[in-house]
């Protein structure tokens, strides 16, 4: 999933975003105009002429196509610092919005890691933790050759009830990689 960095303005710190559903919905609801409020405004044109066209008073935007100049007898001029500023209102929002749900993310990441830390501090994790590591004879399943130390998540999907075949035993380096911890992603090595 495509994570978006976000720099929180009150802390200075960085924060990551997964965009979910929610957020693109909730970012979306505030760009829709209805354009009910519309009046017909002069709005001048590449070539220096004119043109007649109706202008969302809450949005700025030019709506419909050119009004003959009959129609809009003397209009006023068109407000392009309206669409402007709608613009830059808009942003602020998707900004705010997309803070909001990055603290909420960190929130709850920071909530799961303090219970998942918690849990493995009980019996019951220790008991799943050395059932898996002799499993695999005290050896890495990842390089097959050093010392298993730890037991992997593969998944939290069951945590605290995790079925062993979701659970690898490795040893240190290879729990590094598997948390992109030592050598660049991508890295080939022989």
């Amino acid at each position: 999933m495509r994570v978006i960095k976000i720099l929180d303005p009150e802390t200075g710190e960085e924060l990551d975003l997964e965009p979910n559903a929610a957020v693109y919905e909730e970012i979306g609801e505030g760009e829709k105009c209805e354009h009910q409020t519309t009046e017909i405004r002069r709005r001048q044109v590449k070539g220096g002429g004119f043109q007649h066209r109706y202008q969302c008073l809450q949005c700025g935007e030019a709506i419909g196509t050119a009004v003959s100049k009959a129609v809009a007898g003397a209009a006023p001029d068109f407000d392009e610092h309206l669409s402007a500023k709608t613009k830059a209102d808009r942003e602020k929002r998707r900004e705010e919005i997309m803070l909001h749900h990055a603290r909420a993310q960190r929130e709850r990441t920071s909530v799961f890691w303090q219970q998942y830390e918690a849990y493995r501090e009980t019996p019951a994790w220790k008991t799943r933790r050395d059932k898996v590591l002799a499993r695999a004879g005290g050896i890495c399943e990842g390089c097959g050759f050093r010392r298993a130390t730890q037991a992997h998540h593969r998944s939290y999907e069951h945590l605290g009830h995790e079925f062993l075949f979701e659970l690898v035993a490795v040893c240190d380096t290879c729990h590094d990689r598997l948390h992109g911890e030592s050598e660049e992603p991508g890295e080939i090595a022989f």
